[in-house]
């Protein structure tokens, strides 16, 4: 089938006998890759593997990929990290049996594969990896292959710029490029790792070892090169790929098991029967016992592919598929799900049923088109025999060990199997099951916004009163959750509070924290563990609060004796203003080491105002944090003048801050105690390369 998507022609391949013209026949002249927005950056301009055009440079780095990661001899001998993972996954899985906690299998089966990725591809144990924050490696995978899959203008409206007007109004690019940024730091984190002197001893050469090793000796004769481009490049390969894949397929074929009982007891009992009772361990010996399973898991490819449109191709040259004419530089999809689910091909399709595999040959490693989980022909995915083995050892030790039951009040028919759309496949959460809280009733588009006034807690009260003391709200395209009453307080603040203590990315928060070097609106994680326990530790424990008290005694002194004039010469008092500078003249001296009332960095008499100014720019209303799809919310930002306003507020903090931090650097500055600056100076000073401390926190 032929598509027109804006100025581009597809080629949509949905049968097994065009699949094999494509992939087979014609595969030499069709194995090269679009040049498409997402790839293109994320392959850091095709310097990777999965996404770069065919060509001498691109079958080089595949042959080194093949030989030093993904060879039999290879996989096989890290088995034994795929072993102590599983193993460490069912210690975790016996706990949460003995308390009787549920599981959320999807998170548990994600932190397997990337554990196991982690291990062999980086050298790092996944749990103990200082690059990254565990809890956060599903969202940046799924960030990645979102952004990657995002229907971006410049890939179909590529003439005149029109494309890309487009994508940098409706913030695509930023996404892109947000994506890119969090993927490099990670990868340079774990280069410099490689190339510190001093890194810790390992047990093995891993991917990362092998690219550095050949880069440092490579010469100018050699066919292959490598530079750190490279080596990120094909480090996001196996990231992306590494990690999803396997994960997502392991929870299909447990959603499937769940949804069809008998087909749960049959393949459990196999394999039961023929590994020993009461086996310790599962090794990787024990795959080959157990042939149910491995029905199990063709099926489970059958009916949800991980990337059901294979990565596009284009072709080279001018070819017939099944007597149609395809011209050189056309993209072609195959939609190998759609293949998958063929009535001509398989018997009852949309049924799950492994034993349509017993006596056939059909096989997922790309010589039977009718299933092609991994592709085929020259881009099949190098990958497939280390991604299987993980999936099959740890479905077996999730079968072997644990007896799996849905929770109470929910069946087999309450379990959805829809999907989310990004380069993988999800499962999508089926919000039937959801008990959420009433919502009053809202507007198209802008929810509930038209409730909220200029006193949002007040707003809030009143409609609480009429909805309940837990309330969902609709504001624009955000649902937010208000809570109410003591009880649901302290269910999220206490009972839930680890699971409740992040912070959303709102643009006045973002730009103030200059991108969340701060505290208060940094989300939650190791960065903004490690500066809490510096603040409390260094600044707000009890022996630093005592030191500080006779700077509030001499203030209080002083603001007395100033009440004593006023009343002696009859005048009015500003209380406000006055209470106002007690608090920021102890606040200037405790952390600033600075009178407010000689202060050369700020007008006293204006100090109140710029500190309004900050906080009403950020509680302000910023179209961008409620409707942040295509673009619309930072337009009206910048057309109603938000944006300056936030930046004007940002820029007289800065400067503020900044005379602060220069003068505390002087020299020949004097002072009489040591304040709030002078320490995180001096911690900056004296850190080294792996603290975490930077002068963007300090600010």
């Amino acid at each position: 089938m032929l598509i027109h998507l804006g100025f581009v022609p597809v080629t949509v391949i949905s049968s097994k006998e065009a699949a094999e013209e494509v992939l087979r026949t014609h595969d030499l002249n069709c194995c090269s890759r679009p040049n498409l927005l997402g790839t293109r950056l994320l392959s850091r301009g095709f310097k990777d593997v999965g996404f770069t055009p065919y060509g001498e440079e691109w079958k080089e780095r595949r042959k080194f990929l093949v030989r030093e990661f993904f060879s039999l001899k290879k996989v096989q001998s890290f088995g034994y990290i795929r072993e102590e993972e599983c193993n460490f996954l069912v210690k975790k899985l016996l706990e949460s049996a003995v308390d009787q906690s549920p599981v959320d299998l999807s998170k548990t089966l994600f932190w397997l594969t990337a554990s196991v990725m982690f291990r062999v591809a980086f050298g790092q144990s996944f749990h103990e990896s200082e690059f990254i924050d565990k809890d956060k490696v599903d969202e940046l995978v799924f960030e990645a292959e979102t952004a990657q899959a995002s229907f971006t203008c410049s890939d179909f409206f590529p003439i005149a710029g029109l494309g890309w007007l487009v994508d940098c109004i409706s913030g695509q690019h930023k996404r892109l490029k947000d994506v890119f940024f969090k993927l490099d730091a990670l990868f340079q984190h774990v280069i410099d790792d490689h190339l510190h002197p001093r890194r810790r001893s390992k047990d093995h050469i891993d991917i990362v070892d092998s690219m550095l090793d050949v880069m440092q000796k490579q010469r100018k004769d050699d066919s292959l090169k490598l530079t750190i481009n490279n080596i990120k490049g094909i480090l996001t390969n196996i990231f992306l790929g590494g990690i999803d894949t396997g994960a997502l397929t392991m929870i299909w074929a447990m959603t499937e098991l769940a949804r069809n009982p008998e087909v749960m007891k049959k393949v459990q009992g196999e394999i039961r029967d023929r590994l020993r009772r009461n086996k310790e361990r599962i090794t990787e010996e024990d795959n080959n016992k157990v042939p149910y399973l491995n029905l199990v898991i063709k099926e489970t490819f059958r009916l949800h592919y991980p990337v059901p449109l294979l990565l596009p191709r284009e072709t080279m040259a001018h070819i017939k598929v099944q007597g149609y004419d395809i011209p050189p530089k056309r993209r072609i999809l195959v939609n190998a799900w759609a293949i998958g689910r063929d009535p001509k091909l398989w018997t009852n399709p949309e049924e799950f049923d492994p034993e349509r595999f017993i006596d056939s040959p059909v096989d997922y490693r790309g010589q039977h088109f009718e299933l092609l989980p991994f592709g085929s022909g020259r881009r099949i995915c190098p990958g497939i025999s280390m991604g299987m083995a993980t999936v099959e050892l740890g479905l077996l030790n999730l079968l072997y060990f644990f007896d799996w039951k849905l929770p109470d009040g929910m069946t087999h028919k309450d379990i959805d199997t829809e999907e989310v759309g990004t380069l993988t496949i999800a499962k999508k959460i089926k919000r039937s099951i959801w008990n959420l809280p009433p919502s009053p009733p809202k507007l198209p588009v802008i929810g509930n916004l038209h409730q909220v006034g200029e006193l949002p807690h007040r707003s809030f009260r009143r409609l609480a009163e009429r909805t309940g003391h837990v309330m969902l709200l609709h504001l624009g395209f955000v649902p937010v959750t208000v809570i109410s009453s003591r009880e649901a307080a302290e269910e999220v603040l206490r009972t839930h509070d680890l699971d409740c203590c992040s912070r959303p990315n709102l643009v006045g928060s973002r730009l103030i924290s200059r991108g969340f070097k701060d505290l208060n609106f940094t989300p939650y994680g190791e960065e903004w563990k490690e500066r809490r326990r510096f603040l409390v530790g260094e600044l707000f424990c009890s022996k630093k609060l005592q030191s500080f008290i006779y700077i509030k005694e001499v203030e209080c002194n002083f603001l007395v004796k100033k009440l004593s004039e006023s009343a002696v010469d009859q005048s009015p008092v500003d209380l406000s203003k006055t209470l106002f500078w007690l608090a920021a003249s102890i606040l200037f001296r405790v952390a600033f080491g600075q009178s407010f009332h000689e202060s050369e960095f700020t007008d006293t008499d204006k100090i109140d105002e710029l500190v309004f100014e900050t906080e009403t720019a950020q509680a302000s209303f910023t179209c961008s944090d409620f409707f942040p799809i295509a673009g619309l919310g930072w337009l009206v930002d910048w057309i109603s003048g938000q944006h300056k306003r936030l930046n004007d507020v940002f820029l007289k903090l800065d400067a503020l801050l900044q005379h602060v931090i220069d003068d505390h650097s002087n020299p020949g500055r004097s002072k009489d105690h040591k304040d709030i600056v002078d320490v995180m100076l001096d911690v900056m000073h004296k850190q080294g390369k792996d603290d975490s401390f930077e002068a963007h926190n300090l600010i």
